[in-house]
């Protein structure tokens, strides 16, 4: 018995009619073939899929790292700020006190008597953004710099600055500044720089820290916070 073929007619314009004649069988492979092209497609886009949503659960796990490595950083700077401190107001009694804040019980007070809380405290309402802290030591005056930002541009923000420094001794030192530096009005950005002298009896080598405080102009304190030197010094 004859096997069966199929009779495939090409028909071009201006062209002789081709034949082809096809056994069953290639028909088949040839559905085959797309069968299997198609569910090796599907097959590629699911794991495609699935390779996504394991990305993007692995990116999210990163950033609550990046996030807790971020916050267990700055309870490590505030402890060793604390630390720094209690060395310097009271040798002796500083292990209880360190110890005590080690367990979680940061109410009590060091018993040299300083307030932890006014010398290293931050506060931040928000309203006001301070970003990019430097400091520029020179001879006779430092310059602070950082960028400022109103958090309500819709509102213009006037305020005052008011700059401190930390020492060793556990105390605030003021320092020398332009009436016109004090005050200030943005409305949405403002690069600052403050030029100050710091207290002539006072030496570099006895300064913890710096304090920035922006308080509203006949209103609230918005924001202040203690920087230690070393982390924001500008080497030239």
């Amino acid at each position: 018995m004859a096997s069966k073929t199929y009779n495939v007619i090409l028909m071009r314009d201006d062209a002789h009619v081709r034949r082809l004649r096809l056994k069953p069988i290639w028909l088949k492979l040839a559905a085959y073939l797309l069968s299997c092209v198609v569910l090796l497609a599907a097959l590629a886009s699911w794991l495609s899929f699935q390779f996504w949503t394991q990305n993007e659960a692995l990116l999210d796990e990163v950033a609550g790292l990046q996030q807790q490595a971020h916050e267990n950083a700055v309870e490590l700077q505030r402890l060793q700020n604390m630390e720094r401190m209690l060395k310097a107001a009271d040798p002796l009694g500083q292990q209880p006190v360190l110890e005590t804040l080690t367990q979680g019980s940061q109410n009590q007070s060091a018993p040299s008597g300083v307030d932890l809380n006014a010398l290293l405290g931050e506060k931040n309402t928000g309203r006001a953004v301070v970003k990019k802290v430097a400091l520029t030591q020179g001879d006779l005056t430092w310059k602070l710099s950082f960028e400022l930002s109103n958090a309500e541009p819709q509102r213009a923000l006037e305020g005052l600055y008011l700059v401190q420094l930390v020492g060793t001794d556990a105390k605030h030192h003021d320092v020398s500044l332009d009436k016109e530096q004090l005050q200030f009005q943005i409305q949405r950005f403002k690069r600052i720089e403050i030029e100050f002298s710091p207290p002539p009896d006072l030496l570099p080598t006895d300064i913890f820290g710096l304090r920035l405080t922006i308080d509203q102009l006949g209103g609230p304190t918005l924001f202040s916070k203690v920087w230690q030197i070393s982390s924001i010094l500008q080497v030239s």
